[in-house]
């Protein structure tokens, strides 16, 4: 049996652990020509993110050509996204530096 603990805490499997779910007020066009709707963003990428079930993503832009084509960038929390061809990736200039690194190569 488990302990009986405060609501904050959870059991979590280590797939899917802390995912968050962010829901567009305002669903932009994706980088595949679709609508995006929502996206789930794995927990590893959101550690530094809030555990406000409202929350919502904001500054939301949609730049038809990014480095790698069509893409989304947005705010969750504390943290900038990106979501293009290649996938969801945090938007830090660790990131930025890396895929123009590849873009050049």
């Amino acid at each position: 049996s488990f302990k009986v603990t405060a609501l904050s805490e959870r059991i979590a499997s280590r797939l899917g652990e802390s995912d968050r779910r962010a829901k567009f007020d305002e669903p932009p066009q994706g980088p595949f020509g679709s609508v995006v709707r929502e996206l789930t963003l794995p927990g590893w990428l959101t550690r530094d993110v809030p555990a406000d079930p409202d929350l919502a993503p904001s500054d939301v832009q949609r730049i038809r050509n990014g480095l790698h084509g069509a893409e989304v960038r947005f705010t969750f929390g504390p943290l900038r996204f990106v979501y293009d061809r290649l996938g969801l990736r945090r938007d830090d200039d660790s990131t930025t530096e890396l895929s123009k690194d590849i873009a050049n190569a």
